[in-house]
């Protein structure tokens, strides 16, 4: 378990708010404008501006708390989010989006939880707003706090390679600076892989053994096809998510031979913690049949969407063949008989039969017709983690701000209270 708590001083605020933003000045502004309606106000907001032409530098001049780190360049989003770490001062980090609205009670619901049971990691729940549907969909909360264990969030990420909007990530909690620094510490880093939101959830469960939910909606996040992650879910490469795959020197799914998809989104970012910190994840190991039924399952849903999955389709072939190589099944086979037959020598069979060079066309051959089965074997045994609540979808909902005001409403919280208009300027 990684030590080393933060000590407060009088300079340090109680949270630092980071945004990450590129390209999506409006959005950005929106946000900040709602932050600055919170109702606690020890906060300071960073936002880390990463576009191509930076245009929030005069929101400094709306308040002091506010601070704009521009980038000398394009950077990649585990990139940009690392940078933050350089800067900020409060005792508790959140991230958030620049789609994301945080409800002006948020802060104080966590400065309460904080209070009542002293931690390093507080989680709360988020609702989401998706466009075009104008849905909102929210989450059944208990309105309590509740200390979780962390390792078992790790053993279904590693299992069944899918994405917790529920786990304990900088993305949806306030996580002490001590702790994030202390992880830093090791390496020189604290995001790995791709994903950022996913591999802080990963080492920070790796790292500490519980963390308190605030079992509260205290967030809203506002996607559509423009966002990287519904892109990604909806076409994959395509769209949004083009510009996010180019952002890095190295594409990191065609390094690896991961098929650009949510599921390949989690596991390239697992392998990469487990390069970063191997002592904390030595025990864990990705269920690829996971990874494999997962990821057919969404080239088919892009593939519905009139999207090219060609290439994706092979790199995924390809990597089963990796991960089931003939050259392994005939060297178990053939070792057996090797001191009777000399000539039935691995490297020798797999010569003469010329294997090698047909094993992926097999394997993209006669895969498809059971990828069906695959799935369904796979998904019967399944089980919901414990964390998982139920979710319900309201009816149509006309904007975001609706949808901020509902939800506002049902924690008892006046519309007024949440109008966004008083810092627009």
């Amino acid at each position: 378990m990684v030590g080393l708590r933060h000590v407060r001083t009088l300079m340090n605020p109680r949270f630092s708010i980071v945004i990450p933003t590129r390209n999506r000045p409006a959005l950005a502004r929106q946000s900040v404008s709602r932050l600055l309606t919170q109702t606690f106000n020890d906060f300071e907001v960073i936002i880390l501006e990463n576009s191509d032409s930076p245009a929030l530098q005069d929101l400094e001049a709306i308040d002091r708390r506010i601070r704009v780190i521009p980038s000398n360049r394009v950077l990649s989003m585990p990139d940009n989010w690392e940078r933050a770490l350089d800067v900020v001062q409060g005792e508790y980090l959140l991230f958030i989006s620049d789609k994301d609205t945080l409800l002006p009670f948020a802060l104080y619901e966590l400065d309460t939880a904080i209070r009542q049971h002293p931690g390093d990691i507080f989680t709360y729940r988020k609702a989401s707003y998706l466009e075009p549907e104008t849905f909102l969909y929210f989450q059944e909360c208990s309105g309590g706090n509740a200390i979780y264990s962390t390792k078992p969030i790790l053993r279904s990420w590693f299992q069944q390679v899918r994405h917790y909007q529920n786990a304990p990530m900088v993305y949806n909690s306030a996580v002490s600076r001590g702790l994030i620094l202390s992880i830093r510490s090791i390496n020189g880093r604290f995001f790995a892989g791709n994903s950022p939101d996913v591999s802080s959830g990963a080492v920070l469960c790796a790292s500490t053994d519980n963390y308190v939910l605030v079992d509260r909606i205290l967030s809203v996040g506002y996607f559509g096809s423009w966002s990287i992650g519904r892109s990604t879910a909806l076409f994959g490469r395509k769209g949004a998510a083009t510009s996010f795959a180019s952002e890095f020197s190295n594409d990191p799914f065609r390094s690896e031979g991961i098929v650009f998809c949510i599921s390949g989104a989690i596991a390239q970012t697992l392998l990469a913690c487990k390069r970063a910190w191997p002592y904390l994840f030595e025990s864990y190991s990705i269920y690829w049949p996971n990874y494999i039924a997962n990821a057919l399952e969404e080239l088919a849903s892009y593939r519905a969407n009139n999207a090219n999955t060609v290439l994706e389709t092979r790199t995924l072939f390809s990597g089963i063949g990796q991960l089931y190589s003939l050259s392994n099944f005939m060297c178990g086979i053939s070792l057996r008989f090797s001191r009777r037959f000399r000539c039935l020598a691995p490297s020798r069979i797999w010569r003469s039969l010329r294997l090698r060079r047909y094993w992926n066309n097999i394997i993209q051959r006669f895969l498809p017709m059971y990828s069906l089965s695959l799935q369904l074997d796979l998904r019967a045994g399944r089980q919901s983690p414990e964390f998982l609540p139920s979710c319900r979808r309201t009816s149509h909902t006309p904007s975001l701000e609706d949808a901020c005001h509902l939800l506002a409403s049902c924690m008892g919280v006046t519309k007024n209270t949440c109008s966004s208009d008083s810092h627009d300027q």
